[in-house]
């Protein structure tokens, strides 16, 4: 059977000190199938939900599960004072935050401690657009799913915002004081690698690089 609700749009802005995920909140536009006044989504243990809102600002009651596995599975449970219209677009709004973020290489790059569940989703693998805003230092480089559309730094904070306007089942991003390398693959359009440039040696770039267009 189809979940109750199908997500339209993800508006997702975070604010990131290093390793330290200073405040995050995700709007989310959906739509219901059917009536329902219980919503569960998936949201990975390491990230600590503060406030759930509805359309209107008002906030709504939540509760988080225990989770069965620690590194992979998490619920939320959104009891709403009435049923969703059916067909009829809303918003929910979460604020969180969590720790979510690794430290690599001892120190300037950093990385996802969980692929998924890094913002609370609904159902499973569900399609949808997203809307991507990061705030990091302003010697960090940001990398995401989606064209960026804007990338300017503002008192010594870097802003980027990312748009991927073709549904998709999940996003991702990564930062750092990474190097990058545009790698040329015949028969390939042009690959961006970012990453360490060495490890025990070796180009690590450009092979990935190569591996990826050759593939």
């Amino acid at each position: 059977q189809e979940p109750a609700v199908r997500p339209i749009h993800y508006s997702i802005d975070m604010t990131l000190d290093g390793d330290d995920l200073k405040e995050a909140r995700a709007d989310l536009d959906l739509v219901a199938r059917r009536q329902t006044r219980v919503l569960r989504f998936d949201a990975h243990p390491l990230v600590e939900i503060q406030q759930v809102l509805d359309a209107a600002g008002e906030p709504l009651f939540f509760v988080r599960s225990e989770a069965e596995d620690d590194e992979f599975e998490g619920n939320l449970t959104v009891v709403l004072p009435e049923p969703l219209a059916v067909g009829v677009p809303t918003r929910l709004s979460f604020a969180y935050v969590g720790d979510i973020v690794d430290t690599l290489w001892g120190g300037g790059e950093y990385a996802l401690k969980t692929p998924v569940g890094w913002y609370p989703s609904i159902g499973y693998l569900q399609r949808a657009t997203y809307d991507l805003t990061f705030r990091v230092d302003r010697g960090d480089k940001i990398f995401a799913s989606g064209e960026r559309v804007s990338d300017e730094v503002v008192d010594d904070v870097r802003v980027a915002r990312f748009e991927q306007t073709l549904p998709v089942m999940s996003a991702s991003f990564n930062y750092g004081s990474m190097s990058t390398r545009v790698v040329d693959v015949e028969g390939a359009p042009p690959i961006t690698v970012f990453g360490t440039g060495t490890v025990f040696g070796g180009d690590t770039l450009g092979n990935v690089g190569a591996g990826v267009g050759n593939s």
